[in-house]
């Protein structure tokens, strides 16, 4: 009796013996930044101005990417590959500081033709998790954003 209970108390903690592998695959990052830079970005309703602001934010990003690519495009009126993706950090920092409301050659906001190049800028892979992330105060002028941000459906996708 003593010998049995001794064995279910034994297999209810479910010894395990050997030893398991599990192939464990790990995929890159693509991340696009896209910053509006037009002057709008200059109010002051957040310190020091929206600009600023976004530069931060993005700057605490960056420390948690580790070894995945970055790229950085300015817009406003006209979008503008500041840094294309790159490992790069320093570069990134470097062309994120000097980011202005001179950085895009037009003024205004078009929201969509940043999307769409950044899309024309990353090419589709399944090997890669692909993010873009928008920062801007909104306005736009008729770029039409929400059809350049449909996504690309992964069968014309090419494998890497």
């Amino acid at each position: 009796m003593l010998l049995g209970l001794a064995a279910l108390i034994l297999a209810s903690a479910r010894p395990r013996f050997g030893v398991y592998y599990d192939r464990v695959v790990q995929r890159g990052v693509d991340l696009f930044v896209l910053i509006d830079v037009s002057r709008s970005m200059l109010a002051e309703d957040v310190k020091p101005n929206r600009i600023e602001r976004a530069k931060a934010d993005v700057r605490d990003l960056l420390t948690r990417l580790g070894g995945d690519r970055v790229g950085l495009i300015a817009f406003a009126g006209k979008a503008v590959v500041k840094v294309p993706l790159t490992t790069d950090q320093g570069f990134f920092q470097m062309a994120l500081d000097e980011l202005g409301p001179g950085s895009a050659p037009r003024g205004g906001s078009l929201i969509g033709d940043a999307i769409r190049k950044a899309m024309e800028a990353m090419e589709p892979r399944q090997d890669r998790d692909q993010i873009l992330v928008l920062i801007t105060d909104g306005e736009d002028h008729d770029s039409f954003p929400a059809e350049a941000a449909r996504p690309i459906p992964l069968t014309k996708i090419d494998p890497p």
